[in-house]
């Protein structure tokens, strides 16, 4: 099979959409829809099938409500694999390739403006000048408001129930599917809930959703979530972490700077040992037990702690090379924010890479 990995840190691309309309939306013909049966965990009945990408699901809600869901990666859709950042929202050309797998599937679907999205993920990749894992300490820097971390080898989740942000390697997530001898890290923003959809980008009709507002939505929680990153200055005098974290807390003329360092030195420790999660997660623990002022005590601290961690990391990583893996990061991310490819023309040259 025939891959485009061309443009691949061209564009803000689009990868996962899903769809979804009521059932009176969707028009069946019973002699060429041939999906698989099955029931939900709560017993609801589920109609499934797939085809070049296209996943179609069908969900009987209630007696009387039910849903189509149309689920596919848009870069894919385009492209034969979820790698280029081409993938342009251009409503006619995607109705019009959804339209033939349905139709081949015996599904037409009636109305496209009624058509809603309950599922957007945004990507960029970032092609990094040295290997992916230089570049995880800094990563562990990020933070992102009213989410939960979690961490799968070298990939980091930062979610909640209508929303993910996600870092990993893309290179090493595609290496079963095609070859890619850059070192990329990729970034995703994944809007998983229709209100949040509606929310952020003014609408979850499809036909609404424009490239500004995925734009505007992406750039700002890039801005938020390395906001520590993108402020951080400090230049290094010896190569002692300890001795500079000291420097550090006196030029920003913080109370008991020593004491600072020490303790952020130790919380370094901890993360090295791989040991820093899990202290976070008892602190957790201990303050849902404890009073509201006590509480407020804990939170305090788990947040300095963090705060603590990501400036001995940054001043670990000036000591280490000058500050360099830092401005590579920051120039990526910010001297240049990205488009949405605007589908005027398709990147020409394609590669004959085997699946």
């Amino acid at each position: 099979m025939n891959f485009n990995v061309n443009a691949p840190f061209d564009f803000l691309g689009i990868d996962t959409l899903r769809l979804f309309t009521a059932a009176e939306n969707v028009e069946v013909n019973p002699d060429l829809f041939n999906p698989k049966a099955y029931k939900t965990e709560k017993g609801k009945p589920i109609l499934s099938l797939s085809d070049s990408g296209l996943s179609i699901i069908r969900i009987q809600h209630t007696r009387y409500v039910a849903f189509y869901y149309f689920c596919f990666s848009l870069s894919r859709l385009y492209n034969g694999v979820n790698y280029s950042s081409y993938s342009p929202i251009d409503y006619k050309e995607i109705t019009s390739r959804l339209d033939a797998i349905l139709e081949r599937n015996g599904l037409t679907v009636i109305n496209w403006f009624d058509i809603k999205v309950s599922r957007i993920d945004l990507f960029r990749n970032l092609k990094l000048n040295k290997d992916y894992n230089s570049y995880v300490p800094i990563l562990k820097t990020v933070s992102v408001s009213r989410t939960k971390v979690k961490s799968v080898e070298d990939s980091k989740y930062h979610q909640n129930n209508s929303f993910k942000m996600v870092f990993y390697n893309k290179a090493e997530q595609l290496r079963n599917v095609v070859k890619i001898e850059d070192s990329v890290l990729r970034i995703e923003c994944r809007y998983t809930n229709p209100k949040k959809i509606k929310k952020e980008l003014g609408s979850n009709y499809f036909f609404q959703i424009t490239n500004s507002a995925l734009e505007d939505c992406f750039h700002h929680y890039c801005e938020k979530a390395f906001s520590v990153l993108r402020q951080f200055e400090f230049k290094s005098e010896t190569n002692d972490l300890r001795t500079e974290l000291c420097r550090y807390f006196t030029m920003h003329k913080k109370r008991f700077p020593k004491k600072l360092a020490d303790e952020a030195f130790s919380y370094f420790e901890k993360y090295q040992s791989e040991t820093f999660d899990s202290y976070l997660s008892e602190l957790k623990l201990e303050t849902e037990k404890k009073s509201e002022s006590e509480r407020k005590r804990k939170e305090r601290k788990l947040k300095t702690a963090k705060e603590l961690l990501n400036t001995a990391i940054l001043i670990e990583q000036i000591i280490q090379d000058g500050g360099n893996l830092i401005d590579d990061l920051r120039s990526l991310l910010f001297n240049n924010p990205f488009k949405i490819s605007l589908g005027e023309k398709e990147p020409k040259k394609r590669k004959k890479i085997p699946a």
